[in-house]
């Protein structure tokens, strides 16, 4: 499967700054605009020059400046008042199935992670906690979402229930990872008993401490499968009695329910039969509703309202009890958060609750005379979610790392030329999140639901030329959550206008490949589409011409044709190229076309086209081929987010994670899962970095937009035209190499399709139709998917492998040695491969035939974390603030050639907590660099590198010398008495020291310390990164300093956001201040003028740090 390819990654033009009637040329890209961006200042004059403008439909002219904006956020903030605790127990009747929650989330202060009833539950229900001690309490605070239940009862006292407490035992027990036989009563499914190996045989047992009466029980096991096990009570733990029996069960399940029916002390499940490679293993165990003794405290109907207040007369009791007698639809009962409050909770809520929250009158916002004077103005790109604060009340929740997202209004007034009334004026925009719509002078232009779409919206019937015009643009993110991750809010790509003649080229209308690539030359071929949208036939010629990376101009090809009037033509030139320069990572060469279009109308149209010339090649004995030569994808999966920017799509903020990418040896990246921007795709080419183009996490099941009237819009409707468009965009970027059309779908797993009228086919015939789709915009790359590590009977591959061009497995590379044997015309790439163990999976696969891989997540990002105040995936190699993680220069080791050395030292306080993701074990580990370690004797020390061998010294004696391929998995490991000193690890080749590194122990943190990464930025709203260190006397960074550090920004720039590394940290991206996480934070100011920024940095006990950043 052989890529030839000449392709093109924008179409450059010459772009306009246009002031006060003054124009001048300043180079800009088609939809990829340079760093130094034009802008438009309106109104502009009469009397400026057309021709100065020709061809601006390619180059277009940028928007990003003179917005007003306003927003309703979907929810207001919440504001903890209740007296609940993480300690108390809870228990009572609990959910159907793990993902419907759990009791126990109810009291985690994040009403967007309580309990759902889910499938099969039934009223009456009762959530029962016991606080383990008395308190005094008059009130309860309820957050609903979805149906509230209707009838309820509460019970408080110091013994509501006659039965005693359960003892519960097990043949063994996971102890090391926490996995022990009482969890499965603690009301928590994020926990769970797991026996010592995987043999069967092994048994749980409860005690109730007397006989009681039994109507049933309900397991929920640790994950869906065919669990295989008997049920037996015993009065005395001697003679038992067989009441259910499953050892024949051929089901998967999750969770199962047995009838009782008995009095009984003692109940005992013995697993005889497991799924395949899974050990016995429970999540919790439940029981029908328990009795319950003593008088209501209060009895009601609570009311449709999302947020309810009961109060009842004042209680001083160690448990309460709230029964849920009934309500309409019993599958849908969802409490976010239950709050116990005493008299001032009482009245503070009392108090929130009659507040009401503003809310802007949007109805009329995209007409011209709406008034938006009391509006923000700005600048995008924009994020409003970013700018928020973490809200644990946030719909979205943890998906978007509790951040709000809302309806929200972006106006923009724009002087229209009375010379532009014959052309055709477009808008392009570059990214909108989500279900965006247009507005010209009040009338609705056009729009899109899907968030990452770069779509255009045509003008030229709207617009009122000589005069000013609005474009108005409304954006709805109220519906939550609507993605996995953080998506971010409103326009946070660039606006370009587009002014073109009315016979031009199509947009995204130049294609790009080479049918032939030898050494000596490379035959071009390029595509282009002509519009004539005028009422009569035209005479056009197109002369294209090919430059050289060096400017000179090599090649040109001249057509003409006739183009009909009111349609398109498709020219097809070919240019032959001598000695081409190739692109690949490690020289990513690129040429320019420019294409010239006269018509018989005596007029021009001018299109630039930047490219390069390579080869790609896929196949199952050797995996992947750039140019002829076999190449290892080294790739990271990586979230659109840009951290503390949130989704704005900043350059300095692209350029600066991939520059740290690069530094780590990373060489492709897999776009997850949507289109990125133009801006960024210009980046991979000229920076050297393959790209799986990836659009669609999920298909119809997760997929649901609305339209600006509330019509749901279902995403079956939509892939033909946002699938083809992306293609089109991007199809001629040299860094795409592949392109994915979903991942973990819905499709693949369920065992009925989404109509619900018949079986699944695996998601094989949604994909094909996606891959012809593909493939009609661009028949040159293989179409790939990522695939849900969830096998066929047999260990089989999933139904949709075998209709992938090549097949990207999610944590299935274990798999791929017998599946290769199996099927030897099958390629395999990981499209996600664990961090686990700081990417030590790399060793677990066959470089021979397999293409590569890509670590999921190459970089922590935000949103999909755990509970509060978790906001987001903390399992990367690169942290927040864009710094490769000590622990993650393990990946460079091995990714990298360039000779390298770095000691890191397991943190034994920070733990080793496990968690299943995505069927896979990942175990959270920390590894510092940095030599405090007091109260340790001994510490385990690893030492990465790539080169030979490695000499470790503590204080300056040399702890001994070991091999490079003596180590297991290409990781030397010490175990090192603790000393205060110096520990140093110096890299030999051949004998040569080659590289060192050397950590020390810190003292008592005396000062703060500013480090700009660069002296001066750009005057135009570009971003200047500012590190802050806490130091001791010596400039070595206290490990564990946390001190909260304030910010003072005056002059030429403003604060535009704060941050640290810490996952688990809820404080606001903006703000005059942030704590230290490591010894270290980060600033960063935005230029909004040319001059000095200057910065002062301040904190308790430190003496202060001060800088200057130019912005020039």
């Amino acid at each position: 499967m052989k890529q030839a390819g000449c392709f093109v990654w924008f179409a450059l033009m010459a772009g306009y700054a246009l002031a006060a009637g003054e124009y001048s040329c300043i180079g800009h890209g088609r939809g990829s605009p340079d760093r130094a961006e034009p802008t438009v200042a309106f109104p502009v004059t009469a009397d400026y020059t057309l021709s100065r403008l020709i061809g601006a439909q390619a180059a277009g002219i940028n928007l990003n400046k003179d917005w007003t904006f306003a927003f309703n956020p979907n929810t207001p903030e919440f504001s903890p008042l209740g007296l609940n605790s993480s300690r108390w127990k809870v228990a009572g009747s609990p959910p159907s199935d793990p993902k419907w929650g759990s009791p126990a989330r109810l009291f985690n202060q994040c009403p967007t992670e309580g309990w759902l009833s889910g499938p099969g539950f039934k009223f009456p229900a009762s959530i029962e906690v016991d606080m383990g001690r008395e308190e005094s309490f008059c009130g309860m605070r309820l957050h609903f979402f979805g149906n509230a239940p209707k009838d309820y009862e509460l019970y408080a006292g110091n013994n509501l229930t006659a039965s005693p407490d359960v003892t519960v035992t097990a043949s063994s027990e996971e102890t090391r990872n926490g996995n022990r036989a009482s969890n499965v009563l603690d009301g928590d499914q994020d926990t769970r008993w797991c026996a010592q190996g995987g043999k069967t045989g092994e048994w749980l047992m409860l005690d109730f401490g007397r006989s009681q009466p039994l109507s049933s029980l309900s397991i929920i096991w640790e994950k869906e499968g065919v669990y295989q096990y008997k049920l037996e009570t015993s009065l005395n733990k001697t003679a038992w009695t067989l009441v259910a029996d499953r050892q024949k069960a051929a089901e998967a399940r999750q969770t199962t329910s047995d009838r009782i029916d008995a009095a009984a002390r003692y109940v005992k499940i013995t697993v005889t039969g497991l799924p395949k490679s899974a050990w016995a293993s429970i999540r919790e165990i439940t029981f029908p509703e328990r009795p319950v003794s003593g008088t209501p405290v209060v009895r009601g109907t609570f009311s449709p309202a999302a947020v309810q207040l009961l109060t009842f007369p004042p209680q001083t009791a160690r448990q309460f009890r709230l029964r849920l007698l009934s309500g309409e639809n019993p599958k849908s009962c969802q409490i976010g958060e239950l709050e116990l409050l005493d008299a001032a909770g009482v009245e503070q809520a009392k108090q929130l609750m009659a507040k009401p929250q503003p809310v802007i009158d949007f109805s009329k916002a995209a007409d011209c005379d709406y008034d938006d004077s009391a509006w923000r103005k700005l600048s995008l790109p924009h994020d409003w979610s970013i700018e928020c604060a973490f809200n644990a009340g946030s719909p979205a929740g943890r998906n978007s790392g509790y951040l709000s997202g809302g309806l929200g209004f972006y106006r923009k007034t724009l002087f229209v030329p009375a010379e532009w009334a014959d052309k055709k004026v477009t808008v392009k925009f570059g990214g909108i999140y989500m279900n965006s719509s247009i507005y010209c002078n009040g009338k609705y232009a056009g729009g899109r639901n899907y968030g990452y779409s770069t779509y255009v919206v045509d003008l030229t019937p709207y617009l009122k030329f000589g005069q000013s015009n609005v474009i108005a643009v409304r954006v709805d993110n109220r519906t939550q959550p609507n993605s996995r991750w953080y998506t971010g809010s409103g326009i946070y790509r660039d606006v370009t206008l587009q002014v073109s003649e009315k016979v031009h080229v199509a947009q995204w209308g130049v294609f790009v490949t080479t049918p032939e690539i030898k050494a000596s030359s490379a035959q071009v071929k390029i595509q282009t589409r002509l519009m004539n949208e005028t009422d009569s036939e035209q005479v056009c010629v197109l002369t294209t011409e090919i430059y050289a990376p060096d400017g000179r101009k090599i090649g040109e090809a001249k057509n003409d044709a006739v183009v009909k009037a009111a349609s398109e033509r498709k020219f097809e030139q070919l240019v032959t190229v001598q000695q081409p320069a190739l692109w690949s990572p490690a020289t990513p060469a690129l040429y320019k076309a420019v294409s010239l279009v006269k018509s018989g109308l005596g007029k021009t149209d001018r299109v630039e086209t930047v490219f390069g010339i390579r080869t790609a090649e896929f196949g199952p004995e050797f995996g992947f081929k750039l140019n002829g030569k076999k190449l290892i994808i080294k790739g990271f999966c990586l979230h659109h987010d840009l951290g503390t920017v949130g989704a704005a799509d900043f350059p300095r903020a692209l350029e600066r994670r991939l520059q740290e990418l690069k530094k780590m040896g990373v060489n492709a990246i897999r776009t997850s899962h949507d289109p990125y921007s133009e801006r960024f795709m210009q980046l991979c080419d000229e920076m050297g970095f393959m790209v799986l183009g990836e659009m669609y996490d999920k298909w119809n099941f997760g997929n649901v937009f609305i339209d600006p009237n509330g019509n749901r819009i279902e995403w079956k409707d939509t892939w033909p035209r946002d699938l083809a468009e992306f293609v089109m965009r991007d199809r001629n970027h040299p860094s795409v190499i592949m392109w994915s059309v979903g991942n973990e779908v819905a499709e693949q797993i369920r065992d009925r399709n989404v109509e619900g009228t018949g079986p699944n086919d695996g998601g094989i015939s949604v994909f094909n139709a996606l891959k012809s789709c593909v493939n009609a915009v661009d028949g040159t790359r293989p179409v790939s998917a990522g695939l849900f590590p969830k096998l066929e009977p047999g260990n089989e591959p999933p139904k949709m492998a075998k209709a992938l061009d090549v097949v990207g497995t999610n944590y299935m590379e274990k798999n791929w040695k017998e599946w290769h044997r199996k099927y030897p015309g099958m390629i395999f790439y990981a499209s996600e491969i664990t961090t686990h163990d700081w990417g030590a999976a790399w060793f677990d696969w066959d470089k021979t035939y397999a293409a590569g891989q890509f670590y999921w997540g190459g970089t922590d990002y935000l949103g999909e974390g755990r509970e509060w105040p978790d906001i987001g995936w903390y399992r990367g190699l690169v942290d927040l603030t864009g710094f490769i993680k000590d622990g993650a220069y393990y990946v460079k080791s091995f990714y990298n050639e360039e000779p390298m050395v770095r000691i890191a030292v397991q943190d034994e306080a920070a733990g080793s907590e496990t968690i299943v993701w995505n069927a896979v074990k990942l175990t959270k580990d920390e590894r510092r660099a940095h030599w405090n370690w007091p109260g340790l004797t001994n510490v385990t020390v690893y030492t990465y590198s790539n080169c030979e061998e490695v000499e470790l010294f503590l204080n300056g004696r040399s702890l001994g010398v070991k091999k490079l391929k003596e180590a297991e998995k290409q990781r030397p490991t010490w175990s090192v008495p603790f000393a205060p000193g110096s520990l140093k690890a110096v890299a030999r080749n051949h004998g040569a020291v080659v590289a060192e590194h050397e950590i020390k122990t810190a003292g008592k943190a005396v000062r703060l310390v500013l480090q700009p990464e660069r002296d001066s930025i750009g005057a135009d709203g570009d971003l200047g990164y500012i590190n802050v260190l806490v130091t001791d006397a010596d400039g070595t960074v206290v490990p564990d300093a946390n001190q909260t550090v304030r910010f003072e920004v005056t002059g030429a720039g403003e604060n535009y956001a704060v941050a640290n590394a810490d996952m688990w940290c809820a404080e606001p991206f903006r703000g005059d201040r942030r704590s230290a996480y490591g010894g270290k934070a980060q600033l960063i100011v935005r230029a909004l003028r040319p001059g000095a920024i200057s910065v002062k940095a301040t904190a308790d006990g430190l003496t202060p740090s001060t800088l200057t950043v130019q912005a020039r």
